[in-house]
């Protein structure tokens, strides 16, 4: 009976000890995965226009907003705002870009557009603050459109 006994205690400890061990485990993982996520932030930035001239004139307007991520962490320890930045490369890049042609957006490479926002918003910051530029509104009105 004692040897009986010695084998369901040993079976109830080793049944225990695999539970507790695949419990810890699986609470474990996801914990550190919110951990990462704590560590990017997101934000937007305010509304730009941004005046396309051609021809000599004005022939309307970019209306763009950007949502961007940035390391949390570091952003504590800067005394910059990356958004300051980011609108002015947006600005800068949209008023001086000849590919940029309204009447044939589709030409246009946002994926490159995006990366190169976070490559030279970084370069000015001195740093690797921001993460990711998205995209929130991009519109564009024609002169025409603006006078009515």
């Amino acid at each position: 009976m004692k040897g009986f006994m010695i084998g369901v205690w040993v079976l109830i400890v080793a049944l225990a000890s695999s539970y507790a061990a695949v419990y810890f485990d699986n609470t474990k993982k996801p914990a550190d995965a919110e951990q990462a996520a704590i560590t990017l932030q997101f934000d937007k930035t305010r509304v730009i226009n941004v005046p396309m001239i051609a021809k000599g004139s004005v022939q309307g307007f970019v209306v763009a907003q950007f949502g961007y991520t940035v390391d949390a962490a570091m952003l504590k320890k800067t005394q910059l705002s990356p958004e300051a930045f980011l609108l002015d490369e947006a600005f800068r890049t949209l008023y001086s870009d000849d590919h940029l042609d309204f009447s044939h957006l589709e030409r246009y490479d946002i994926n490159k557009f995006t990366k190169h926002l976070v490559q030279a918003t970084n370069e000015r910051l001195g740093s690797n603050l921001v993460k990711s530029v998205l995209i929130q509104d991009f519109t564009y009105f024609s002169k025409e459109e603006t006078e009515h």
